[in-house]
């Protein structure tokens, strides 16, 4: 789909990081927290990754799909059901591409 899964499109970060914060379970969460999550999964995230998360969802929030809550924290906004199923969809497809692509090089160390 993409040459390099582990960095996708602008627009699938962007369902990334609105499929997590929509939940299961929607919560407020934090810049650092999505961080973490994003690297958890797999993607390989540009050198100043805050920053990179906070522009994509600056788009998402000015569509309503998620609200700043505060400094730095993001909730849950409103997305009709044919949207949600949407990002869900294609936002699964990149954290399976992810997985898939990860090397042992990339497996936090266990000892």
């Amino acid at each position: 789909m993409y040459p390099d899964p582990r960095r996708p499109a602008l627009i699938v970060w962007r369902y990334l990081l609105t499929d997590r914060i929509t939940g299961p379970p929607a919560r407020v969460w934090r810049v650092g927290e999505l961080v973490d999550d994003l690297r958890a999964a797999g993607f390989a995230l540009d050198d100043a990754p805050s920053r990179m998360v906070s522009n994509l969802l600056r788009t998402e929030v000015a569509r309503g799909r998620v609200r700043r809550v505060g400094w730095g924290r993001y909730g849950p906004g409103t997305i009709p059901g044919s949207t949600r199923r949407r990002i869900r969809t294609r936002a699964r497809a990149a954290r399976a591409g992810a997985a898939a692509a990860r090397t042992d090089d990339d497996l936090p160390f266990a000892g």
